[in-house]
């Protein structure tokens, strides 16, 4: 054990003073071979979670050792891909939100100087296309930035009545001409969630009111209990969601309804939970769209 040319001095020696330690360790066995620290044919390289505890005789004394190996290389690989994509990604980001923001910027100046100047209406309007396509791509660029921080955000204890709250809030002042009615069939629900928690039910509840098409928009959200779980759902009245696409929209290949909902599946999926899409009357779709958010209750620690 202690000839091991993998395993630290400092390490070693207070395994020998009788500590028992569990420790993460790399292998190079090209290293053990040439140390003939004992035979092997491999000659790669390991990653190992290794686990030693002292044999001691009633003397107190050390007659030997229990060592506990699990190769852990896949783990470590997987984990170095992982972070690998997420500096990637960080790097897309970050190159949206400035470079490609600030040429975005320029476009928008350009088009509003010549909006200035005498134009045709056809010219006038190819004018409003393009600064309009400027404003969704920066909406889009916006919600890159905020899908780089989801993952790192803190989450704390947070009540799910709350956040919901002041998202009806938010979109009953901007939307006037939409009736949202909330039935709580639970009290003082909790949860382990972040600052994107109102996002998550804004983001829900107004994909249901821009998709409404009818004079009379109306959203009805009930929470309740589900196991370990508080189910919040969120139905419409508007023309719903055909079956044969229903997959596809939190399908983050697809995107069949935008960022939006994806970004929205990925803040459930930190919080533990899930999104569901089903019809808000069992197989009629054409009256409206049922969205089921799942996130797990909060559940004290032991003291």
């Amino acid at each position: 054990l202690f000839q091991a040319p993998n395993l630290p001095k400092e390490m070693a020696e207070r395994i020998r003073a009788g500590e028992t330690m569990i420790i993460d360790m790399s292998l190079d066995f090209n290293r053990i071979a040439r140390s003939k620290a004992y035979p092997t044919k491999r000659r790669d390289k390991a990653f190992v979670k290794m686990g030693l505890a002292p044999l001691k005789i009633e003397e107190g004394q050390i007659e030997g050792y229990i060592a506990q190996v699990v190769d852990i290389t896949q783990q470590i690989l997987a984990e170095k891909r992982a972070k690998t994509a997420a500096e990637t990604a960080y790097l897309i980001s970050d190159i949206m939100a400035h470079d490609l923001r600030n040429f975005l910027q320029r476009i928008e100046l350009a088009g509003e100087l010549l909006k200035r100047e005498p134009l045709t209406p056809r010219q006038s309007g190819s004018i409003d296309m393009i600064l309009s396509s400027v404003e969704a791509a920066q909406q889009i660029i916006s919600d890159m930035a905020m899908t780089q921080n989801l993952i790192s955000t803190p989450m704390f204890i947070e009540s799910l009545q709350e956040g919901l709250d002041k998202a009806i809030q938010q979109l009953s002042c901007e939307y006037q001409d939409v009736y949202i009615e909330v039935e709580y069939k639970t009290l003082n629900p909790v949860v382990m969630a972040d600052e994107h928690l109102e996002r998550l039910f804004s983001t829900i509840i107004e994909n249901a009111i821009v998709h409404n098409n009818k004079n009379s928009k109306q959203v009805w959200i009930t929470i309740s209990e589900e196991d370990a779980y508080y189910s919040v759902v969120i139905d419409d009245n508007g023309p719903g969601i055909p079956s044969s696409i229903k997959d596809s929209i939190l399908d983050p290949r697809k995107r069949a309804a935008g960022v939006g909902l994806i970004q929205a599946q990925l803040i459930a999926k930190k919080y533990g939970g899930s999104i569901s899409i089903e019809d808000r009357v069992p197989g009629s779709p054409e009256q409206g769209a049922s969205v089921r958010i799942l996130i797990p209750k909060y559940v004290p620690p032991p003291l």
